[in-house]
C-alpha cells in the first residue's frame, strides 16, 4: 500500500479500475454460476415432480385396473359356484334314477 502511495494519481486511478474490472469479472462469474445452479435446481425439481406425479396416476389407472380384475374374478368364482351346484344337483338325480330309495 506504501507503493501504490508512491504512484502518481493517474496510475493510481489505472489501478484502481483494473482491481475493479478484476473484482467486476469475478462478481460476474459468481453471479453466473449461481444463476446457473439455480436455474438447475428449479428444472431438477420440476422434473421431479412431474415424474412423481407420473408415477401417482400410473398408481391410481393400476388400481383401477386391479378393481376390474378382481369384480371379474369374483363374477367367474360366482359363475362356477352355480355351474358346480347344477352339476352336484345332476349327478345326485342321476344316482337317484339309478339306485332308487327302498321304502
Amino acid at each position: 500500500e506504501e507503493e501504490e502511495e508512491q504512484l502518481p494519481v493517474m496510475q493510481r486511478s489505472l489501478l484502481a479500475k483494473v482491481r475493479y474490472n478484476v473484482m467486476s469479472r469475478a462478481s460476474k462469474v459468481v453471479l453466473g454460476v449461481s444463476v446457473v445452479l439455480t436455474l438447475g435446481t428449479v428444472a431438477g425439481v420440476h422434473l421431479n415432480q412431474a415424474w412423481d406425479r407420473e408415477r401417482l396416476r400410473e398408481g391410481v389407472v393400476q388400481d383401477l385396473e386391479r378393481l376390474e380384475r378382481k369384480k371379474e374374478n369374483l363374477r367367474l368364482l360366482e359363475e362356477q359356484r352355480v355351474l358346480t351346484r347344477h352339476l352336484e344337483e345332476e349327478r345326485r338325480r342321476g344316482e337317484e334314477r339309478l339306485h332308487p330309495q327302498d321304502t
